[in-house]
């Protein structure tokens, strides 16, 4: 077996391994408030991701007009 074939399937597990444990942790986080206390001062972090596609709604004018 060629090594090159090896070391492109190594990269491959690689990243998506890295992909998986990426989307693990967004979907543990996503709409969660984080809170930290350390030495005596306080933290807070939150993290809210959206669908930033607009909602699309296709009218009809000459049914509009009728109605």
């Amino acid at each position: 077996m060629d090594q090159s074939i090896l070391i492109q399937a190594g990269a491959s597990a690689t990243t998506i391994s890295i992909l998986f444990i990426l989307g693990y942790i967004y979907k543990r986080v996503n709409h969660h408030r984080i809170r930290s206390r350390c030495c005596g001062k306080d933290l807070e972090a939150s993290l809210d991701v959206e669908d930033t596609t607009p909602k699309t709604s296709v009218v009809n004018p000459v049914q509009a007009s009728q109605a």
